[in-house]
């Protein structure tokens, strides 16, 4: 089974537009968080939407029939790797996990798709957008180890990095 897991939980310190996670595409006239949903979704058996204590109303209400929780408290706030060790605290056994950060609205289900087809693996350059199998130990002994990087993770549980079109990849951080 793959678990899908949206990440909207993150500060958007970078993004001049307020909160990512909620910012309106003008092309689909959707928030990044439901294009992220839609992809997904439709991938995946199930699919969490990691979001933040500020914007989880919002989401909640765009998405009222979605699976939508915040950081475990352990590590709220503490990036990425805070939302991976939450899913995988609801969901125990080793999993395939699809994840996908809200910062890529371009990404294209194709792309997803070929992502799935291999496990273990992540896009060159956007750690973010991944294909992973672990266990909710390897992740909780990696963060308890004091460790948030998401390249280290992806490193200690060996995954490999693949090419998608760059096209697909434009981080929107800055805009």
């Amino acid at each position: 089974m793959t678990i899908g897991i949206i990440l909207a939980g993150g500060k958007s310190s970078r993004f001049k537009n307020g909160d990512k996670a909620l910012f309106l595409d003008k092309n689909s006239n959707q928030t990044w968080t439901e294009i992220a949903y839609m992809k997904l979704s439709a991938l995946t058996e199930k699919t969490y939407i990691v979001a933040s204590h500020s914007n989880l109303p919002q989401i909640k209400k765009q998405l009222p029939s979605a699976h939508i929780i915040t950081d475990h408290p352990l590590f709220t706030g503490e990036g990425p790797l805070a939302g991976l060790y939450t899913v995988s605290s609801i969901v125990t056994d080793t999993h395939d996990y699809l994840i996908l950060a809200v910062d890529y609205p371009e990404i294209s289900v194709q792309s997803l798709t070929e992502l799935l087809s291999v496990k273990n693996t992540y896009i060159k350059n956007n750690f973010t957008i991944a294909h992973l199998t672990f266990s909710h130990t390897q992740i909780q002994d990696f963060l308890e180890n004091k460790n948030r990087r998401m390249q280290d993770f992806l490193t200690s549980i060996q995954a490999t990095s693949i090419t998608l079109p760059e096209i697909e990849l434009t981080n929107h951080n800055y805009q």
